[in-house]
């Protein structure tokens, strides 16, 4: 019926479901099958005060739903996502590493050109300015993409330690 083209309060009435059964449907018929054993929907029962603080962390956290809010607890409490300090500290010094071979770069590119302009060159150093040139691009866009990931790294850490302060929001631990 949703491939005819029906609408959807009217197959949700023929078929007696509600109509949000129905767009969850259409939903699961324009995105990529999913086996169950991918995704599976887990039930949980919780007091008032339990909701009361899950809600407030969840809107401590730019205003999650709270599934998404539980997924991201559950994959950092299974390790899915580690801050790892080696890996970080990886990154900030390949990202300072090149940007100084950058740098470098670029000073020697300038001389070359300048030297170039006035005529100092032969025709064969000039196509090795232009490659040197196009490197230096290149490693440019190399550090962009390392501090990218390194700041990805750090603001994915932080987001997922505050979420799990203890105490945060006035919730106990039921002791």
């Amino acid at each position: 019926m949703i491939a005819k083209g029906e609408k959807l309060a009217v197959i949700a009435a023929k078929l007696g479901v509600s109509r949000s059964t129905v767009y969850r449907h259409r939903a699961r018929m324009r995105s990529p099958a999913r086996s169950s054993s991918t995704v599976a929907t887990v039930g949980v029962r919780l007091s008032e005060a339990e909701i009361a603080a899950l809600d407030r962390l969840v809107a401590a956290n730019g205003g999650w739903s709270r599934s998404r809010f539980l997924r991201n607890l559950v994959r950092h409490a299974a390790g899915f996502y580690a801050p790892n300090p080696e890996e970080d500290e990886f990154l900030a010094g390949a990202e300072k590493h090149l940007s100084r071979l950058g740098g470098n770069f670029n000073q020697i590119a300038f001389t070359l050109s300048a030297a170039e302009k006035r005529g100092e060159l032969p025709a064969k150093v000039r196509a090795h300015v232009a490659e040197l040139h196009k490197a230096a691009d290149e490693v440019e866009e190399i550090r962009a993409v390392l501090a990218q990931m390194l700041h990805v790294s750090q603001v994915r850490a932080s987001l997922l330690q505050a979420a799990l302060k203890p105490g945060q929001g006035g919730e106990h631990d039921g002791a």
